[in-house]
């Protein structure tokens, strides 16, 4: 019995060693040297939950967070950086009447998709957020 116990511990502990190196691999290198810059409003959506293998790394593994633009396009970004696009207060954003412009500096993947994205620019507009329930 301990021996099985072990080895489904050991086996365990391989499943989620290989998850981790395979999703470093996937979303953290780089195919080119030069960043890419996205802009748009920021989409605040009250529950944004993809289901993505990627949102369950970036979100719980490595501690980012995600932001969408009103295109409807996907980024990962730093806490810091989720807390300057995203006030912890959405009701003082929408009673204030601004929304927040950005551009995101990222860099395309080796196996497809974009980096952790950076804010390179950001502007505040007196119009109404976006705000989706």
């Amino acid at each position: 019995m301990k021996n099985r116990l072990k080895w489904v511990a050991l086996l365990t502990v391989g499943i989620i060693s290989i998850y981790l190196v395979v999703c470093l691999v996937i979303y953290r290198i780089p195919a080119a040297d030069e960043p890419a810059y996205f802009e748009g409003h920021v989409l605040y959506r009250l529950n944004d939950n993809t289901g993505t293998n990627r949102q369950l790394f970036e979100e719980l593994v490595m501690g980012n967070r995600l932001v969408r633009l009103d295109d409807e396009s996907i980024w990962y970004v730093s806490e810091r950086d989720h807390k300057i696009l995203w006030p912890s207060n959405l009701d003082e954003l929408r009673n204030r009447g601004y929304t927040i412009k950005t551009e995101l500096k990222a860099q395309k993947l080796l196996f497809g998709g974009y980096s952790i994205a950076k804010i390179h620019e950001l502007d505040k507009y007196k119009e109404a957020p976006a705000l989706i329930k």
